[in-house]
């Protein structure tokens, strides 16, 4: 990521202009303070966001009190978009988007273009580093359309630098080097040194993607100097860093090594998380270079955690891909295998081509486009009514005075008279006009009214539009990654049984492994198939009285090998004499999945117990109860909802969700509901109701078995 910081030091009569002001000052300072003496505090607070970011945290939340407690609207939009950009700067993603949509959300209301402009670019660059290259396109082309309507070129040439850094990480370098140029180029009309140093290494980083070093190097070094020459330290990073994988081909690794030190240092000076990953990839660059492979590994691994804990995706598929092939080389193919799968579900999160939706509204827009056409030409045509009118109101006049003076001449009488028949025939003009006039305002009226009703079917449209395409992604994204995976895992298997001579201790880990994810995956992928069946109504109920024991006992008999192996213990207390009405088919799938779920989330030494009882005369409550992990708020919220993300259990093992929409989707259409509670750490209680008696079973899906068994 490309950081954007430019040192000020605050000018109050206060503060010494020798050191940065101290920030713990402006707290005090601010509820005296009048608008200038504010606009001041906000700029140095905005500069220590990129310096100093963990301090204007504290500072910045007080201000923000303030100005929420004497409903300064204003400085609470500033306000808000520094604690997301100092939230950026920390890796806290989604506190820094939050802050940053209120800024937006009041600018809008406040209708102030540039801090609009602004907060769309800091929401840009949030989306960029978690790897959401589409929304931070649109934020970017937002901030763009706003500064470009207000002509302001620092603001345009921002928008220019962060789209081509969108093009670049697509390996679009060619498009990317498109909007370097531009930026560059206003630049160096308006001055912006920073802008100036940004463009460069930016065109040098597109240039190094296309292997022309020694142009790609050029670039950097220009960036260098001028960073250095306006003692910019900070911006001095990213362009070293491009010199440095420079060095690191051309074989100078004491150099780049030397670089790396020096960019890690810097990166923890100024607090800044991102810079801190890129120091580590650098380091671990080098170290892989001297064949320092295990020195390497730790450098990796460092930048690797930190990237996990910010959600910077990128990184992280970068840095996977480093250890998975560090690993390799080392002879550790378990953990190559583990880290080259994280390296393929990242890889295919980033770089899958997603179908975007494309609105048509062309007919919308020429339709629009004709209605202000003949309203233009009504305007002309009232205009000639109004120009004819005072013809005619000259003409009377003149007759009239004519009439006056030569009231005796014949001749006069003549000309007066077909003047009035010259005005009636255009009176009559002018009443056939205003009929036509009328005529076509009805008519506009009407076109509008068919032009609303056209606008709600395509709202209708795209809303449904949106909610299949939606529900088709995640299915989309759930089959490409947790299908794709145990492939990927068994085609390495395969070339290092080809390439590697290995001992039977080493194949039989990697097997073990492999036969986990082939399990996961079947299991996942009957659920998925049972799901689809259902969402197609391709399942018939097949209701009938039973034992929920015996069910519940063959559900244990089938995953006694899976909990002995992760040493839980598994036992059901229900009588052997409680009956349901239900299809026990259904019923056998969500007890499994509910108890396979347990397991995945137990470790050992854990127990699962499933339990009955009858509620009232017409209902079963069964709860299947364990002692593992919980589930956070966060998590429940979305428990039965197709998500489009990976979740592990406790030894690794892969789940969607898919199983727990299952549940939800056979238990409803036996007439129960499903519902859990859970603490973290103290584990998680699953509970379903099912019916006693025929009688209450849901009248659409009695209509189904008829219909099936007729």
């Amino acid at each position: 990521m490309i950081i954007l910081s430019i040192l000020f030091f605050l000018l109050l009569p206060m503060v010494s202009l020798s050191a940065p002001p101290s920030l713990d000052s402006l707290v005090q300072i601010y509820p005296q303070a009048d608008s200038s003496i504010r606009a001041e505090i906000f700029q140095t607070l905005s500069q220590a966001a990129a310096e100093r970011p963990e301090q204007t945290l504290l500072v910045g939340q007080q201000i923000k009190g303030l100005a929420e407690q004497h409903n300064h609207v204003g400085a609470q939009t500033l306000i808000y978009r520094i604690l997301g950009d100092a939230y950026e700067v920390l890796g806290n993603y989604d506190s820094a988007k939050l802050y940053v949509k209120k800024s937006i959300a009041l600018a809008r209301e406040t209708d102030n273009p540039k801090q609009l402009a602004k907060g769309y670019n800091l929401l840009g660059i949030i989306h960029d580093v978690q790897g959401s290259y589409d929304r931070a396109l649109k934020s970017f082309f937002h901030a763009l359309s706003i500064w470009e309507d207000e002509h302001d070129q620092e603001g345009i040439n921002t928008a220019y630098i962060n789209i081509g850094n969108i093009y670049a990480y697509q390996e679009e370098n060619q498009k990317a080097l498109t909007y370097y140029q531009k930026s560059l180029d206003i630049a160096n009309t308006i001055q912006d040194t920073l802008g100036i140093i940004m463009a460069l290494n930016n065109i040098g980083s597109s240039w190094q993607e296309l292997d022309s070093l020694n142009l790609a190097f050029d670039y950097y070094q220009r960036s260098i100097t001028i960073a250095r020459e306006q003692g910019n330290e900070q911006d001095i990073a990213l362009p070293l860093d491009g010199i440095s994988h420079i060095l690191i081909k051309r074989g100078k690794y004491d150099e780049a090594l030397n670089n790396a030190t020096y960019l890690l240092n810097l990166a923890q000076k100024y607090q800044n998380i991102n810079d801190k990953i890129y120091a580590y990839r650098l380091l671990a660059d080098v170290h892989k270079a001297k064949k320092s492979y295990q020195t390497a590994i730790a450098r990796a691994r460092q930048g690797y955690n930190l990237a996990r804990q910010s959600g910077a995706k990128l990184e992280i598929t970068y840095l996977s891909e480093l250890l998975a092939s560090l690993y390799r080389v080392q002879g550790n193919f378990k953990k190559a295998l583990q880290y080259q799968s994280i390296y393929m579900a990242y890889q295919d999160t980033l770089y899958s081509l997603e179908k975007r939706k494309i609105i048509n509204n062309l007919e919308l827009t020429r339709t629009e486009s004709e209605n202000e056409m003949l309203k233009k030409e009504n305007e002309l045509r009232l205009a000639q009514i109004e120009k004819n009118e005072a013809i005619i109101d000259r003409q009377t006049a003149y007759a009239i005075g004519i009439s006056l003076v030569s009231a005796l001449l014949l001749g006069i009488i003549i000309i007066l008279y077909r003047l009035n028949l010259q005005r009636k025939k255009s009176n009559f003009l002018l009443s056939h006009q205003k009929e036509e006039i009328a005529l076509n305002n009805a008519q506009l009226t009407k076109l509008n009214q068919t032009l609303k009703q056209q606008q709600g079917q395509l709202q209708t449209q795209n809303e449904e539009l949106e909610r299949l395409n939606d529900s088709k992604n995640k299915l989309l994204s759930i089959i490409s990654h947790d299908f794709r995976s145990p492939l990927s895992s068994l085609q390495g298997v395969i070339n290092i049984l080809n390439t590697q001579t290995m001992s039977p201790e080493e194949i039989k880990q990697i097997f073990d492994a492999l036969s986990t994810k082939v399990q996961n995956t079947t299991n996942m992928l009957d659920n998925l198939l049972k799901w689809t069946r259902s969402q197609m109504q391709g399942i018939r109920i097949q209701p009938e009285q039973f034992a929920v024991s015996t069910v519940v006992e063959e559900v244990i008999n089938s995953l006694a090998i899976l909990a002995e192996k992760k040493g839980v213990l598994i036992h059901q207390n229900i009588s052997q004499s409680l009956l349901v009405y239900a299809d026990p088919e259904m019923v056998r799938m969500v007890i499994r999945n509910l108890v396979s779920n347990a397991i995945k989330f137990t470790v050992k030494g854990d127990t699962i117990t499933i339990k009955a009882q009858l509620d009232n005369d017409s209902k079963v409550v069964i709860s299947v109860i364990d002692t593992g992990l919980g589930i956070s708020d966060e998590n429940m919220a979305i428990l039965f909802q197709l998500k489009d993300h990976t979740t592990y259990g406790t030894a690794n093992e892969k789940g969607t969700g898919l199983g727990l929409i299952l549940c939800k989707d056979f238990v409803e259409k036996n007439g129960g509901e499903i519902w859990v509670e859970s603490e973290v750490k103290k584990g998680s209680v699953f509970f379903f109701t099912l019916l006693t008696e025929p009688t209450h079973f849901p009248a659409t899906t009695s209509q189904n078995i008829l219909s099936a068994t007729s």
